[in-house]
């Protein structure tokens, strides 16, 4: 398992090497690789926190069980507080090679980043107990949130990001992640063009 965790972390790495910030845009996952659909392969962290191409996914080879790090990253540990599992769930990005950081709803994103929106499931605990769930949502060029339910096909949109989701998400923070690889805005077509 540790070394498919490497290996997929050097793959993410090299594509966001390559100059590579979200743009898959409005589009579902329903293309196949490997003989299964992409959405088996991407959950909302995976949507929110890289959203990757399926032209990207093929390229990079990933293999089932490696997109399957996205669904386990938190293992079987028991978290008592929010913040631990915000920094369990960064920490993997930042292993990328991306950074991440707390924002602001309004603060405007640079050409090499983009916002998300990270969701606890406490069930109502005024102590920020996660219960075992959390969701992630994309903030898409357009200013909508996209949100992907783990590994549904479709993605749901919302005009504004909502405070609550799906009942008993709470809005935990909203955070920037940068590619500290991109030098121009014209990079990453660069990279969708090769």
């Amino acid at each position: 398992m540790e070394l498919e965790k490497y290996n997929f972390i050097l793959k993410l790495n090299q594509i966001f090497k390559k100059g590579y910030v979200p743009s898959r845009g409005a589009k579902d996952y329903f293309a196949l690789h490997n003989g299964s659909c992409i959405a088996e392969y991407i959950n909302c962290f995976g949507h929110a926190c890289f959203n990757l191409t399926d032209e990207l996914i093929k390229m990079a080879q990933f293999s089932y069980h490696e997109a399957g790090i996205f669904f386990n990253i938190l293992g079987n540990e028991v978290y008592s507080n929010g913040r631990k599992v915000c920094d369990k769930m960064f920490n993997f990005v930042r292993e990328t090679g991306l950074s991440v950081d707390e924002c602001g709803l309004y603060d405007q994103m640079r050409y090499n980043q983009w916002k998300v929106a990270f969701y606890i499931d406490k069930g109502g605990d005024a102590n920020n107990v996660a219960r075992g769930d959390i969701h992630f949502m994309l903030q898409e060029k357009d200013g909508k949130w996209s949100s992907k339910m783990g590994t549904a096909k479709t993605l749901q949109y919302f005009r504004e990001l909502p405070r609550v989701f799906f009942c008993d998400y709470d809005l935990y923070g909203i955070y920037k992640i940068t590619n500290p690889y991109v030098e121009s805005e014209s990079a990453n077509q660069l990279l969708l063009q090769a």
